[in-house]
């Protein structure tokens, strides 16, 4: 997401500002530490113009099937 930001040379405030929350939960979605609501992932991707799953891509089927192939019963 922080590449897409800076591509378009938008500072996390007005991100934040654009998505509908402040400059400190997009640096904490940057760095791993919160995973945004579905409602402000959207916001996030109108301000920067792409979809959602440019950002957070799904996993595939074949991918979620495995990992739970390895989980302990």
């Amino acid at each position: 997401m922080s590449e897409r930001r800076l591509a378009k040379r938008m500072r996390s405030s007005v991100l934040g500002g654009y998505a509908g929350c402040n400059e400190v939960t997009i640096w904490r979605i940057e760095n791993g530490l919160i995973n945004p609501r579905d409602t402000l992932k959207l916001g996030i991707a109108a301000a920067l113009d792409c979809e959602v799953e440019d950002i957070w891509p799904m996993p595939r089927r074949a991918e979620v099937i495995a990992a739970l192939d390895e989980v302990p019963v």
